[in-house]
């Protein structure tokens, strides 16, 4: 499901130099690590799948989940923060299952943070 992106559960801020300047200051995602690395299991990669997801937790993402989107959750999950260092040959994973799941309590617990973060937005540049 391509509608869990990190877009969407991001918190964004507005430049005060320049109000048409909006960046993400934060994910909601974050604040449910410790939950999520409690549900996920350690999965070693075989040589053959080590050198297929080497740089690539899109196409992991992809292969296990069906969406490429999903791939800063596997990088958040193994305290990875760029692509450039998701070289390791054991990871932490959730089972596709456990990943619909707990998204969706995420963004239904966090629903209202996240459009109350989007309206503050559009009422400063309005």
């Amino acid at each position: 499901n391509d509608s869990f992106t990190y877009a969407t559960m991001a918190l964004y801020m507005q430049s005060i130099v320049d109000k048409t300047i909006v960046y993400s200051s934060d994910n909601v995602l974050y604040d449910y690590l410790e939950e999520i690395k409690s549900k996920a299991v350690d999965y070693t990669f075989s040589d053959s799948e080590y050198m297929k997801y080497k740089y690539r937790p899109k196409l992991l993402a992809y292969d296990i989940y069906g969406s490429t989107e999903l791939y800063f959750v596997i990088l958040a999950m193994n305290n990875t923060c760029n692509i450039k260092d998701f070289n390791k040959r054991t990871i932490k994973m959730l089972y596709k299952s456990d990943m619909s799941d707990l998204l969706n309590a995420i963004v239904s617990a966090e629903k209202n943070r996240i459009s109350l973060n989007r309206e503050s937005i559009k009422s400063v540049d309005s």
